[in-house]
C-alpha cells in the first residue's frame, strides 16, 4: 500500500559528538550496518508505503554528498523492488534559519498539500506509520508528535505534558529531576496536516525551529496538537555510544524493520565473496565467528580469528589471531594480527597495528567528563603496533587537530608524528 504521504529528512549540523567519524562525513551519511544511517531511515519508511523523500539540507558539501547517495530514488526503489518507485527531492540553495522555516521553504515549493511527515535525518526508530497517520486524521490535529516513553535520566530531552486524550499542553526541555511533567519524551518525528503550511505563512520571521518556536505556537494559540507513542525501537545516533548500541540492536534483530539480507547460517550474514573466501576455514575451527556477526564484501580473514556480536564492512583485511568483540569495523581497514577489538568503532580506511588492544572496558579511572565510554578511531588513522587505548579514547589524524580541538567539546590527550588522541569532555 502506498501512503498519500510526503517524507521531510531535515539533514543538519556537524555532528562533532560523532567526531571523528564525522570530521570528513556527514552524521546522516555514516554506514550503519552496511547503510548511510538515513538511508536505513527511508528504507523503514518505503517498505511502509513512503514514495516521496525531501532531503532538508543546506551547503554544497552535504547536499551534494546526499545527492551523490540518493540521485534520484531510482537505485534505491530497484533495490527494494519499490512499485511505484520512490521520488527524491533536495532543498535548493536555500539558507534556511531552522528546521520550521526550512518545513515551510519546501512545502510551498514543492507545493505539497497533504500530510507531511517530518523527520531527523540522523534518527532512527520503529515504528507502524499507517497506524500513527490514522491516529493523526482520526483525532483531526494540526501536528501529531511521536512520543517515546523514557525511564531514567529525562534530562536530555523535551518531556511532554500531555492531558488524558493525549493532546499536547506543553513541553519542559531539559528537566531538572523530578520536575519533569511525564516520562514521555519528544523524538522530533512529527506528522503535520496541510494546514500548517498556512500556520507558517502566518508564523513569518518567527518560524524558525519545529521545537523552539512552531510547537510553542501552536500551544499558545489553542492548536490541536497530539501525542503518539512510539512503541517500538527510537534512538538519536550523535554519540558513539548510541551509534554502537544501534548496531547492536540491528545486529540481534531488536529493531524489524532493518533486514539484514540472506544468512548462510543463523545469524551471520556474510557477504557470498567473503563467504567462498573464508568457508573452509569456518568449518575447520580454524576462523570462529560467534552470532550475530554481519561481514561485508571481499573480505580477508586470517587464522585463529574470533569475530563475536560485530559488524564487519567491505573490503576488509582482519590478520591471524585477531579477537573482535561488539564492535564495527568500516570499510576498506586493514587490522593487523594478535589484535583484540572490544566495543570499539574502527572508521573508513583505517589501519590497526599488529598487537594492539582497543578496548572499552580496561581498567581506567575518569574523574568526571562525558559518560560515553567508546573508543574510536577516525577514518584513515593508523594505529601504531602494540599500541593500547581504553575507554573514551578517540584517534584522528593530526592534520584535523584543530578542527576537533577548536569545538571546546574535546579534551587533547597527546599526539604523535600521525595521530591526534582525545576525549570527550
Amino acid at each position: 500500500m502506498v501512503l498519500d504521504l510526503t517524507v521531510i529528512a531535515t539533514v543538519g549540523g556537524e555532528g562533532t559528538r560523532l567526531y571523528p567519524l564525522t570530521l570528513d562525513k556527514p552524521k546522516c551519511l555514516v554506514n550503519l550496518v552496511g547503510r548511510a544511517i538515513v538511508a536505513r531511515t527511508f528504507e523503514s519508511l518505503a517498505m511502509q508505503g513512503c514514495r516521496e523523500f525531501i532531503i532538508a539540507s543546506k551547503g554544497a558539501e552535504i547536499t551534494q554528498r546526499l545527492k551523490e547517495y540518493f540521485k534520484d530514488g531510482a537505485g534505491f526503489s530497484s533495490r527494494l523492488k519499490l512499485d511505484p518507485p520512490a521520488v527524491f527531492r533536495y532543498q535548493n540553495n536555500y539558507l534556511d534559519k531552522g528546521s520550521a522555516d526550512s518545513l515551510r521553504h519546501n512545502l510551498e515549493r514543492y507545493d505539497i498539500r497533504r500530510d507531511t511527515l517530518v523527520i531527523a535525518g540522523d534518527s532512527v526508530f520503529e515504528s507502524s506509520l499507517e497506524e500513527m497517520l490514522r491516529y493523526h486524521q482520526e483525532k483531526g490535529g494540526v501536528a501529531t508528535i511521536g512520543l517515546k516513553r523514557i525511564e531514567g535520566d529525562l534530562s536530555p530531552y523535551g518531556v511532554a505534558k500531555v492531558n488524558e486524550n493525549m493532546r499536547i499542553e506543553k513541553f519542559v526541555e531539559k528537566p531538572k529531576p523530578g520536575q519533569a511533567p511525564s516520562n514521555l519524551v519528544n523524538t522530533a518525528i512529527y506528522l503535520f496536516s496541510p494546514e500548517i503550511r498556512e500556520i507558517l505563512q502566518k508564523m513569518g520571521e518567527r518560524a524558525r525551529d519545529i521545537g523552539g518556536d512552531l510547537l510553542p505556537y501552536l500551544a499558545e494559540n489553542g492548536y490541536p496538537v497530539y501525542g503518539f507513542e512510539i512503541k517500538g525501537y527510537w534512538t538519536d545516533i550523535g554519540t558513539p555510544e548510541n551509534y554502537l548500541n544501534t548496531t547492536q540492536a540491528i545486529l540481534h534483530e531488536s529493531v524489524k524493520l532493518f533486514p539484514l539480507g540472506e544468512s548462510v547460517a543463523p545469524g551471520l550474514w556474510i557477504h557470498h565473496t567473503t563467504w567462498e573466501a573464508i568457508k573452509r576455514k569456518v568449518e575447520k575451527g580454524r576462523i570462529i565467528l560467534k552470532p550475530p556477526v554481519k561481514i561485508g564484501a571481499d573480505c580477508r580473514i586470517g587464522e585463529g580469528v574470533v569475530i563475536e556480536s560485530s559488524f564487519i564492512g567491505d573490503c576488509v583485511d582482519i590478520g591471524d589471531n585477531t579477537h573482535i568483540l561488539g564492535s564495527v569495523v568500516l570499510d576498506f581497514t586493514n587490522v593487523g594480527r594478535n589484535v583484540r577489538l572490544n566495543s570499539t568503532i574502527v572508521g573508513e580506511y583505517a589501519h590497526i597495528g599488529d598487537g594492539s588492544i582497543i578496548d572499552k572496558n580496561l581498567p581506567v579511572e575518569f574523574a568526571s567528563g562525558s559518560p560515553d565510554m567508546v573508543p574510536v578511531i577516525g577514518n584513515n588513522v593508523s594505529v601504531f603496533e602494540r599500541s593500547v587505548l581504553g575507554p573514551k579514547k578517540r584517534v584522528c589524524q593530526l592534520r584535523d587537530s584543530m578542527k576537533v580541538l577548536i569545538t571546546g567539546r574535546f579534551k587533547e590527550l597527546g599526539y604523535d608524528s600521525r595521530n591526534l588522541y582525545f576525549m570527550e569532555i
